[in-house]
């Protein structure tokens, strides 16, 4: 997460905004997955690595890989 707020600092994102914009965007990105999909989303967005292998596995299922 703290990668992400490096880069929207660097876009000129104000300091005390960025957890906001963080926010709304998670909520997007959550709001168009598949049910089930979004608890493994914030497990990536909270640094828990496994969840990226399932993500990606449940995201190639869905388009028949």
């Amino acid at each position: 997460m703290d990668e992400l707020k490096e880069k929207l600092l660097a876009l000129g994102v104000n300091e005390d905004q960025i957890d906001g914009v963080i926010e709304a965007f998670v909520d997007f990105i959550k709001g168009k997955l598949p049910d089930g999909m979004e608890g493994m989303v914030q497990g990536l967005l909270d640094g828990n690595g496994s969840d990226a292998n399932d993500l990606l596995d449940q995201a190639k299922g869905l388009f028949g890989g």
